[in-house]
């Protein structure tokens, strides 16, 4: 799974070179300097929400207030009356335990690798073409 790879490939801030087994994918010396602070293994659930005003927000908030970190999310709507959200916790473990304990339904975890940097037109492009040629 391409996710896997990046468990031991973190790319710190204000690097200008990032290797994925032993390649350079993309560095200041190939022509590119990529905007790329980190790239890391996340995992990420899904939950499902009643699509009405404010229900995403009492979600969220009570994760906050239960002290869950979500390094990103994203909410989609799927249907007529639901949104789908899909949570990516700094912490999965703790935010299994806070979903059993409130009743919340998650699907997951799931792998993923999240791609962080400056909004640039075509990074993350940039990034899955040389993965893909790695």
């Amino acid at each position: 799974m391409v996710a896997d790879k990046f468990a031991d490939d973190i790319v710190s801030r204000g690097s200008r070179a990032f290797k994925w087994d032993g390649k350079i994918l993309l560095s200041a010396a190939s022509g590119e300097v990529p905007m790329v602070n980190s790239i890391r293994k996340v995992e990420y659930f899904y939950t499902t929400v009643e699509d009405r005003p404010g229900e995403a927000y009492r979600v969220l908030a009570g994760l906050a207030d239960s002290g869950i970190d979500l390094v990103a999310m994203n909410a989609i709507p799927v249907g007529a009356s639901r949104t789908l959200l899909t949570l990516f916790p700094a912490d999965p473990a703790q935010l299994r335990t806070v979903a059993d304990r409130v009743g919340m339904r998650l699907e997951g975890p799931y792998a993923a690798f999240l791609v962080q940097g400056d909004d640039e037109i075509g990074a993350v492009a940039r990034v899955l073409q040389r993965l893909a040629d790695a």
